[in-house]
């Protein structure tokens, strides 16, 4: 207890030492634990449902995509044919109108099959679960979640048997999930029964796949399996399984992505490495608070103290700063934390689960005693060999420093090195996310308005048509619209795995899979996005129900299927040449779009006439002279002039929502760069510490160097030479780490190499200027150090 009352006298004695000490290890400490938390609830927690661990998604992959959705026949017969999976369902996830008295909204559901919830390992909290003899009888049942219970039923005990309309069509309602439960996303409101459906379609499909392992079968094995149902599916439905094959991923892996998986483990080594900086400053202040207290050692030694006595005082000394150090690091964390989920949304998976609970808290209290124990141990440590007699004699001069500084310098030059390979891993990243936004998107989204339409269902096509039409002359007779159109989505949707028949082509093009876009838009669409149509004619009245099916395609597809060749006038048809799928005739091509992520290659496109090809969701682009925002309550009053029971959702802008497809990059890097930065200004204020101290330390030799006539200049550049000269070594050692290391983000990169020279250039200038300037205060202090008023001090 005297030890503990001596500490915190010490600490009170050396505010500054102290805020420095604390401050150095709340960063450090909140940093690691606030990633851990996220890693701990992304990654490690294990998924709300009956052992996860033997959940899995199945996928059909072609030549085109490893990730493909599946269709309803090869899946009927993966559950007959492969006895790997204890169960094996279905589901898609849907957007749609949801009527419950006169309320009306759009909400995101999905379809399932019956055993969805057991699968799960999941029942209702009321009412009952869906049957299979419900299926086969393709009853119109749903289960609501318990958020559409509480608000849209106001918790009513009687909710069961109710019914509701989704998109005009009555569904009965026969049980409600349980607080939490949610999939395949945490917007999902309710889930519909999908009926079961004849196993002929084939090919690749709408379904998302998923299985529950048998206890004694490994992910290899299943996949094994499953693989050779799949070639034999693609033998005996050759038209249209071929090159088909299947593969299994565990549903915790596909949930959270291998690159945000990746990104989390970067990101971590990166506040630990801030950490290590941050304790490697806190050591080398205590290993000069330890040299200046040598004397003070000494005695205590010489009056009987015993080496175990002085190890345990110096150690008990540090017990308040990792005290405080630890406590401020956890409120940080939880900061940090709550900040990410307010910036992420639901943008990033599972971020829902990410908490400061009881395994972060013995994370972080683990993470301060092993950091306590660190740099409260080795200072006292330097008192195991300690002279007693040279150091009573040498304490008055403080030369006794001179044993520690190579100890010192190596943390330094440890500090230095660990800042280069972060500060070059955050560089990496920025200049990626630099070369993603410098790509040319094919359009131009400056002051365009969106906003998604969704018609009534239960409404004629015709009824449809002409309230699109209506609803784009209403905004392009407003003075400040330039031009209105419509898509089905602009980024989302509309990529499908599919076959394309060229007719008259010496090579049947149909006999392979190929991603391809498919839209309906109006002939405005073009002028509203702001992309060129290069060769051909836009569409227009003539192109109509009933009329010759044309399309518009995007130069991609012309290389691809027409390569050399003018495709105007041609024809091609979605399908085998031998399908049932209409012949369409090739009208204009317009420029290639980057419709999916920026950084992903335009993929081939088609563009069909609404009126041919009519939606009843469609995502309204308004190209106006002002601010696009403006719009909004403009919008709303338009459509509801039209038609009250169209609802109109996902206001926004082109430009936030381009943006957006960039989240993931710029989390990424944001996190990265701040714990760099963070990283870079310890390594600066350990350089200028070291330097600081070594000029103290060192007074004597400069006067006697000054006195025999060096020059001011010699003496900072002595001085300065000395301090580069650490960190110039740390940077080599840093070179040698990122040669080694950044090659594992190489999956995170775009256009960037993880050899990348400029990025090499720029770090290590910018950590030479860090440590230039970290060493220039230390250097003029010394500089202009009074020769005799050093020696008379000495």
């Amino acid at each position: 207890m005297n030890d503990l009352k001596f500490a915190f006298r010490q600490l009170l004695k050396n505010p500054g030492f102290t805020a420095v000490a604390v401050l150095t290890l709340a960063l450090g400490i909140g940093g690691s634990t606030a990633v851990f938390s996220l890693i701990n609830g992304i990654i490690f927690r294990p998924l709300p449902y009956r052992e996860a661990e033997r959940l899995v998604m199945v996928w059909t992959e072609s030549s085109a995509s490893r990730n493909e959705r599946s269709s309803y026949g090869n899946y009927a017969d993966w559950k007959k044919q492969c006895s790997a999976f204890e169960e094996l369902d279905l589901y898609d996830g849907f957007t749609c109108l949801l009527t419950v008295a006169e309320r009306t909204e759009k909400v995101s559901a999905a379809r399932v099959s019956a055993g969805f919830f057991s699968l799960l390992g999941a029942s209702p909290a009321l009412g009952q679960s869906f049957s299979a003899e419900e299926e086969k009888r393709g009853s119109h049942l749903a289960i609501v979640s318990h958020h559409l219970w509480q608000d849209w039923f106001a918790g009513a005990s009687n909710v069961v048997g109710r019914t509701m309309e989704i998109d005009g069509r009555a569904a009965e309602i026969i049980g409600v999930m349980p607080e939490g439960f949610a999939f395949p996303g945490e917007d999902t409101e309710f889930w519909e029964l999908q009926p079961s459906e004849p196993a002929v379609a084939r090919g690749i499909g709408q379904w998302f796949v998923v299985g529950r392992l048998k206890q004694d079968r490994s992910l290899a094995q299943a996949e094994t399996e499953l693989r050779g149902v799949a070639a034999r599916l693609a033998s005996e439905y050759a038209n249209e399984n071929q090159g088909l094959r299947a593969r299994i991923v565990r549903l915790s892996e596909e949930i959270t992505g291998s690159n945000l998986r990746l990104a989390f483990w970067i990101l971590f080594s990166a506040v630990l490495s801030v950490l290590l900086i941050g304790c490697s400053n806190l050591l080398n202040l205590l290993l000069v608070r330890g040299v200046a207290r040598l004397r003070e050692m000494a005695t205590r030694l010489a009056l009987g103290a015993s080496q175990f006595r002085m190890v345990r005082q110096l150690g008990v000394e540090c017990l308040p700063i990792g005290l405080l150090g630890g406590l401020g690091g956890v409120a940080l964390a939880d900061g940090i934390v709550r900040v990410v989920r307010a910036f992420a949304g639901n943008r990033i998976p599972r971020l829902g689960d990410v908490h400061i609970d009881a395994v972060v808290i013995c994370f972080a209290l683990a993470l301060t005693a092993l950091v306590t124990l660190i740099f409260g141990v080795i200072p006292g440590l330097q008192t195991r060999h300690l002279d007693i007699h040279e150091s009573l004699k040498e304490g008055a001069r403080g030369t006794g420093a001179s044993r520690q500084a190579s100890f010192r310098h190596a943390l330094i030059i440890g500090e230095v090195a660990l800042a280069f390979l972060f500060l070059f891993g955050a560089g990496l990243l920025l200049r990626s996310f630099q070369s993603v936004r410098a790509l040319d998107a094919g359009f131009n989204p400056e002051h365009v308005f969106c906003a998604n339409v969704k018609f009534p269902k239960n409404r004629s096509d015709d009824e449809a048509l002409l309230f699109y039409q209506e609803l784009i002359q209403r905004f392009e007779a407003l003075p400040v619209v330039e031009s209105a159109g419509l898509i089905d989505d602009v980024f989302g949707g509309g990529n499908a795995g599919g076959r394309i028949a060229v007719e008259g082509a010496a090579i049947d093009t149909s006999a392979e899979e190929t991603q391809v876009r498919r839209d309906s838009i109006t002939s405005s669409w073009f002028r509203a996005i702001g992309a060129p149509l290069l060769r051909g004619r836009l569409f227009d009245e003539s192109d109509r129900k009933g009329s010759p099916p044309v399309a518009i395609i995007n130069e991609m597809m012309a290389r691809r299927f027409w390569p050399g060749r003018d495709p105007l006038g041609r024809r091609f048809k979605i399908g085998r040449a031998d399908s049932n799928a209409p012949w369409l005739t090739v009208v204009g091509v317009a420029s290639d779009m980057r419709r999916e992520r920026l950084e992903r290659a335009p993929l081939p496109q088609v563009f069909r006439p609404l009126a041919q090809l009519p939606s009843m969701n469609m995502e309204l682009l308004v190209r106006t002279a002002s601010n696009p925002p403006a719009l909004a309550e403009r919008v709303r009053q338009e459509v509801h002039a039209l038609d009250k029971s169209v609802a109109v959702y996902g206001i926004s802008t082109l430009e936030r929502r381009l943006g957006a497809s960039l989240f993931e990059r710029r989390f990424q890097t944001s996190l990265l760069s701040a714990f760099s930065l963070v990283a870079l200004l310890l390594a600066g204020i350990g350089t200028y510490a070291v330097m600081h101290f070594s000029v103290q330390q060192r007074g004597r030799e400069i006067g006697v160097r000054m006195a025999l006539g060096a020059e001011r200049i010699d003496v900072f550049a002595l001085i300065i030479g000395q301090g580069l000269k650490t960190v110039l070594i740390g940077v080599g050692f840093g070179v040698g780490l990122a040669l080694g290391l950044t090659r594992l983000m190489q999956r995170l990169l775009f256009e960037i190499k993880p050899t990348d020279p400029l990025t090499f250039a720029g770090v290590s200038f910018l950590l030479l200027g860090i440590a230039l300037f970290a060493c220039w205060l230390p250097a003029r202090n010394a500089a202009n150090v009074d020769p005799m008023e050093a020696l008379r001090t000495e």
